[in-house]
């Protein structure tokens, strides 16, 4: 068994799932409609957040462009889909295109929604708040981060681990990526065209940490959303230089895994028993197509826990993923088999 290795001392995950709030907005389709304005999606509060993103990354590439269109909300996920081939994206833009794809629905092209009377503009792993009221505010502190007064912190490692040796069970601290799986080819689509394109799998644990906050009789209680996600991702890039970009032609992507995951070392609010909470089972997925990154739910929390311990991710998962291009070579299919993959 894999030591644990670059554990961060500030992610804790929570015991219980969050219960669902009850709340008077209209749904449509079963699906929390939010409040809209300024082009920015507002939840009420961190709860009703933690489950829209529950609910949305559900959701299948159709199903998406029906959720957002329902609200007419311009997400970031929609605006970085149209970027043109010559586009740059700046450094702010790219580290919002390693989010799971449920933030950047729900964030609009500029890394923004609201929480409450809360601004909240995500940026190269930091999060900052200011007031529903002082836009001009935010647009100051684009220009010099230092005059932010209330930060906070999500973390999504960039840390890529290639052709590691893979043992039967792996441990990964709670903000990792391991992209150790991937596969370059040249594309030669009757329908789609031609290029330099590379399939990659790859497994990868986010932290997106909210309140602080102390109880009398339980000390520090720490609120946050976690996800560990397997990412069938196909990127493409211009055959003179080594600058991949997420890929937009039609596909056909299925999955079929065996995985033993468990979270350790998780303290309830009040409780001193270390809990371990299990992600087990068979998790799959008839072929379907998409165009975009399919980002698979493998397990998660959101709510709090006391930070005793430092939590982590126990890890082994194997089973098949699929990919192909529509219209292309079959000797470019990735018919993928891992005994494991992590």
């Amino acid at each position: 068994m894999k030591k644990l290795v670059n554990a961060p001392s500030f992610s804790y995950v929570s015991f219980v799932f969050l219960a669902l709030l009850t709340f008077s907005a209209c749904k449509k389709n079963e699906y929390v409609q939010e409040q809209q304005v300024s082009s920015r999606l507002v939840f009420s509060n961190v709860e009703e957040l933690f489950q829209t993103l529950e609910q949305v990354e559900k959701l299948n590439d159709q199903q998406l462009k029906d959720w957002e269109s329902q609200r007419q909300h311009a997400s970031f996920r929609t605006y970085s889909h149209n970027w043109k081939d010559n586009y740059n994206p700046s450094k702010e833009e790219e580290s919002l295109l390693a989010l799971p794809t449920a933030y950047q629905v729900l964030l609009n092209k500029d890394g923004e929604f609201q929480v409450g009377d809360t601004i909240v503009w995500y940026n190269q792993g930091v999060k900052y708040y200011v007031g529903a009221d002082q836009g001009d505010l935010l647009r100051k502190i684009k220009r010099n981060t230092l005059l932010a007064v209330s930060k906070g912190e999500y973390s999504l490692s960039t840390i890529t681990t290639l052709d590691a040796p893979k043992e039967e069970t792996i441990n990964y601290p709670l903000n990792f990526l391991d992209a150790s799986y991937q596969r370059p080819f040249t594309q030669q689509s009757s329908t789609q065209g031609t290029g330099c394109r590379k399939f990659v799998h790859e497994i990868v644990g986010i932290v997106d940490n909210w309140n602080t906050f102390s109880d009398p009789g339980c000390g520090t209680i720490n609120s946050f959303y976690v996800r560990i996600l397997l990412r069938i991702k196909m990127e493409w890039r211009n055959c003179n230089n080594n600058n991949y970009r997420p890929a937009g032609e039609s596909r056909t992507v299925s999955y079929n895994l065996n995985k033993n995951i468990y979270l350790r070392n998780v303290y309830p609010p009040c409780g001193t028993l270390e809990a371990t909470i299990p992600f087990t089972g068979i998790q799959s997925s008839a072929p379907f197509t998409t165009t975009s990154n399919v980002d698979v739910v493998l397990g998660g929390y959101a709510g709090n826990a006391r930070p005793i311990a430092t939590p982590y991710w126990e890890v082994s998962l194997s089973g098949t993923i699929y990919q192909y291009v529509h219209g292309d070579l079959i000797s470019n299919e990735w018919n993928h088999v891992g005994t494991p993959f992590f």
